[in-house]
C-alpha cells in the first residue's frame, strides 16, 4: 500500500494554501515544546479547513506561560511534549491569537502575571471555537508520514548534537540533510515539528524555532534514524488533530452519480493520491483500491483528473452534484434501451399491449 502514498510530500508545498506559518524565535527560553505544540496545532487546524494557517494563530505566551489557576511557568522551568499537548487539548479552543498576545518572554523572572498574560485582546481565531484539538503517540516512520499528509505535521523530540549549530552555521548548509558526525555528543533535548518526508533520500523536513534565519528559513533537514527522531527506545513523537464539530465544504469531495447505487464518481485534483482520497471519503484504502483496478493501473503517475469510483462513503464526506455524470446518464441511456427491447418483445404478438 505504500505506493499508494507520495514518495516525497511537503505540508509547506503540497497545498494551494499556506499551511506551514514561518518559523519564530523562542530566544534563550526553555519554551521549544509550546513553540513545536502550537505550530503543529496551527498547521493540523489550517489543514483540516483548508485554509490559510493565519487565520489558525495560537499565542505561544498564553500556552506556556498562562495556565489558568496555576502560577506563570519560568523562561528556564521547560515543559515536556505531553505537558504541552495536554494544556493545548484543554485550552486550545480559548487560547487567543499570537496578534492578541505575542510572544514575550520573561527572561530574568522580573514580569507580573498580568504584564506576561494580558495583551490587546482575549480573542482565539475565528475557527478555535468550531472545533477540538486531540493528540496521540507515534511510534513509526510510515505513521508519522501518513499523519503529516493528513494533518499536516507530527511534534517531535530532537537530541541536539555537539556538531548541530555548527553545520547550520555554515550557509551552505541550508539544504542540506544533517547527519551528526561520528563522535558527536548529546547536548541538550529540543522539540521541532516534522512537516515533510522525503523517502528517495531518506529525510524528514523539519520546522525549528530559532527564527527564519535558520536553516532554510527557518527549515531544516535531518535524515532518518537520527537525534531521536522517531527512534527506537529514544524517539517521542505525537500527531496533532482539529476534529471540526461538523464537516467543512473544504472536505467535502465533489462528485457526481456513479454506475451503481451508493457509488459516486470524483474527478482527482491536483494534489490527489490515493490513500488521501480514501481517508477523504472515509473509505478502507485496500477496498478503494479494488474498485479502481481498472482506473489507475501506475501508481506512481499522477491522479489528477482520473475518474475514481467512490463506493460505501462515511456520511457526509461529499457534495453531490445535481448535474449527472455522463456515465451515469449513459448507463440510464442503455436500461432505458433495454426496458423498451423488452417490452417490445412481449408485446409483439400481442394486440391487448398499449
Amino acid at each position: 500500500m505504500l505506493a499508494a502514498s507520495p514518495q516525497v510530500y511537503s505540508s509547506v508545498s503540497n497545498s494551494s494554501v499556506r499551511l506551514v506559518a514561518a518559523a519564530q524565535d523562542q530566544g534563550p527560553c526553555h519554551t521549544c515544546a509550546a513553540f513545536a505544540v502550537a505550530a503543529a496545532a496551527e498547521t493540523a487546524m489550517a489543514s483540516t479547513l483548508q485554509v490559510d494557517v493565519q487565520q489558525c494563530s495560537i499565542s505561544v505566551q498564553a500556552l506556556y506561560f498562562c495556565p489558568p489557576g496555576r502560577p506563570t511557568r519560568s523562561c528556564t522551568a521547560a515543559w515536556t511534549l505531553d505537558g504541552a499537548l495536554e494544556q493545548l487539548q484543554q485550552r486550545g479552543q480559548s487560547i487567543p491569537t499570537a496578534a492578541c498576545l505575542p510572544y514575550c518572554p520573561d527572561y530574568r523572572q522580573e514580569l507580573s502575571t498580568k504584564q506576561l498574560c494580558s495583551g490587546s485582546c482575549s480573542s482565539p481565531s475565528q475557527h478555535a471555537g468550531k472545533g477540538q484539538f486531540t493528540a496521540r503517540q507515534i511510534t513509526s516512520k510510515w505513521d508519522a508520514q501518513r499523519h503529516i499528509r493528513q494533518h499536516g505535521a507530527v511534534v517531535s523530540r530532537f537530541e541536539v548534537m555537539s556538531d548541530f549549530a555548527a553545520f547550520f552555521a555554515d550557509k551552505r548548509n541550508a539544504q542540506a540533510v544533517y547527519r551528526p558526525k561520528a563522535g558527536a555528543q548529546r547536548m541538550w533535548a529540543h522539540a521541532i515539528v516534522l512537516v515533510g518526508y522525503n523517502n528517495q533520500q531518506q529525510y524528514w523536513l523539519a520546522k525549528n524555532s530559532h527564527g527564519d534565519t535558520f536553516g532554510d528559513g527557518g527549515l531544516f533537514k535531518v535524515a532518518y534514524g537520527v537525534s531521536s527522531v522517531l527512534t527506537p527506545f529514544t524517539g517521542e513523537a505525537y500527531g496533532v488533530m482539529w476534529t471540526p464539530h461538523s464537516i467543512p465544504a473544504a472536505m467535502q469531495l465533489p462528485v457526481t452519480p456513479g454506475p451503481r447505487p451508493g457509488c459516486y464518481l470524483y474527478k482527482a485534483r491536483s494534489g490527489d493520491y490515493l490513500s488521501k482520497v480514501a481517508w477523504l471519503a472515509g473509505i478502507p484504502l485496500d477496498s478503494f483500491m479494488l474498485d479502481n483496478t481498472d482506473r489507475v493501473r501506475d501508481l506512481d503517475a499522477p491522479l489528477q483528473g482520473v475518474q475514481l469510483l467512490l463506493c460505501n462513503l462515511q456520511q457526509g464526506t461529499v457534495k453531490v452534484s445535481h448535474q449527472e455524470s455522463l456515465s451515469s446518464r449513459y448507463i440510464q441511456a442503455v436500461k432505458s434501451a433495454d426496458l423498451l427491447r423488452r417490452r417490445w418483445m412481449a408485446c409483439r404478438h400481442n394486440p391487448a399491449c398499449p
